[in-house]
């Protein structure tokens, strides 16, 4: 019995320093998983995030993707920058991609999306400029047509 608890005491101090298991992960709806501020950010410090993390980027949660086992938490991150006073502002906007807490990458985006229909990331573009982001068995593409140009997963 003594060793069952200790099993449990440990198992209960890995989720709360390290973060629950995969496992946990397998519910995938509009609620689920739940990532906070805090712990998106350490995904994206230990996954190698290449964009500024600062008090000038705005995270907003764009939903969940589910293909077969897999399940996909899209972030919009956007951020404003200057590089010296009275020059002009940079704009950068990124569409993030995490699974079951880890960072997988990137897309840059010119516009930001407007949501999510089953596994496909939709945008307010005409379908000939490339207006959506669909998701398959394996997960995102890594290669996208979007907004007249060619884009990449990138980290």
């Amino acid at each position: 019995m003594l060793k069952f608890r200790v099993r449990i005491y440990l198992w209960l101090l890995w989720c709360l320093f390290v973060g629950p298991p995969p496992a946990f992960a397998l519910r995938c709806d509009a609620n689920e998983p739940a990532l906070g501020r805090w712990e998106l950010i350490q995904i994206l410090r230990q996954g190698g995030f290449s964009n500024g993390i600062d008090e000038y980027m705005e995270l907003k949660r764009l939903g969940n993707i589910k293909t077969g086992e897999k399940c996909f938490t899209l972030f919009v991150y956007t951020r404003e920058s200057q590089s010296a006073p009275a020059t002009n502002l940079h704009y950068t906007a990124r569409l993030l991609v995490i699974r079951e807490y880890e960072y997988l990458g990137m897309y840059s985006m010119d516009t930001l999306p407007t949501g999510i229909r089953q596994n496909t990331v939709e945008f307010p573009i005409p379908e000939k400029w490339g207006n959506r982001i669909v998701f398959d068995k394996n997960g995102p593409p890594q290669k996208i047509h979007l907004d007249g140009e060619f884009r990449e997963l990138f980290k």
